[in-house]
């Protein structure tokens, strides 16, 4: 069997129906944002075409504004469609294909927002402010059920921190591939975002598919690591794909079981309450039965991955 190389950030995925379905989860807005973000960061500039760069002046073309210059010229056209152009407008742009950092991104943006809506249920004035969020998402974004784990440890154990994200990332990335490699899997990409002081991780596995593809929805895990916790959610793990995910969770936290506990829900902000808030532990607490009437739906399934390391 073949093996493909290790995708990194500036991996190309090149353009097809399921890049264009990609980007048509989101709005005119989103992808116009994101471009103008992409212009400005080298890990995400475009591949640009011959004539957008012939599109420069011989004076631009020259000295030491040259980049400034070029990016202006590639976001001009973009520019024009912010008041009167469509959405097919912006993701025809997109015919060289994406890299798998920009994919990464444009897929969190859609699971946040998606989470935004979710945890927002029954609150009318969130509901009011998020209508057009809402509705513009709602369509393109598949629901994900979470599950939480704890991760053990020895009880004089040093709990592992990380100094980085990017730390996060490269431990992640080294352990999660040492496994799935040795099941035959054939490469993953890992992509990592701080937000609100939790680690939140997409993780693509190319499971003997081209690195220049997107893989399936279905082989895309998400995880949320509570930083300063020693509890994560994870979702979207197939059964196939769980034994060497958790080995390598197990390892990059350094911890001797991984506890898979009795929370599943789609509300990732309740799951994180019953998870780390005190009040929220307590049987008798009203905060806890209002936070379990928001969880979709929870399960009894409850075991250990033991001796991992």
């Amino acid at each position: 069997m073949t093996f493909y190389p290790f995708p990194n950030d500036s991996s190309l995925i090149t353009s097809d129906a399921s890049l264009r379905r990609a980007l048509n989860r989101h709005t005119k807005d989103t992808l116009l944002e994101y471009v103008e973000q992409w212009l400005q960061l080298p890990e995400t500039y475009p591949i640009t075409r011959t004539d957008e760069k012939l599109a420069l002046g011989d004076e631009e073309n020259e000295g030491n504004n040259y980049e400034e210059n070029l990016r202006k010229s590639l976001w001009r056209p973009y520019a024009k469609l912010k008041h009167s152009g469509f959405k097919k407008q912006v993701i025809d742009r997109q015919h060289n294909g994406l890299n798998f950092l920009q994919v990464a991104q444009l897929d969190m943006k859609c699971l946040y927002i998606y989470i935004i809506i979710t945890n927002s249920q029954g609150s009318i004035s969130l509901n009011v402010l998020i209508y057009k969020m809402d509705t513009d998402y709602r369509d393109h974004s598949s629901t994900i059920n979470w599950t939480a784990f704890k991760l053990c440890s020895e009880p004089n154990a040093i709990k592992k921190e990380f100094s980085s994200v990017q730390k996060f990332k490269t431990i992640l990335s080294k352990q999660i591939l040492t496994f799935f490699i040795n099941a035959s899997k054939f490469a993953i990409h890992v992509y990592v975002e701080l937000q609100e002081n939790n680690i939140w991780t997409r993780i693509s596995i190319f499971d003997g598919i081209p690195i220049n593809s997107l893989p399936p929805n279905s082989s895309i895990i998400y995880l949320v690591y509570f930083m300063k916790s020693e509890y994560i959610i994870c979702g979207n793990i197939k059964p196939e794909h769980k034994k060497y995910f958790l080995q390598g969770i197990s390892r990059t936290f350094g911890c001797e079981q991984i506890q898979e506990l009795h929370l599943k829900g789609e509300n990732v902000e309740s799951l994180r309450e019953l998870l780390l808030c005190s009040s929220s532990q307590e049987s008798h607490n009203h905060p806890k039965l209002e936070v379990l009437r928001t969880l979709k739906k929870t399960t009894c399934h409850d075991f250990l991955y033991n001796d991992l390391r």
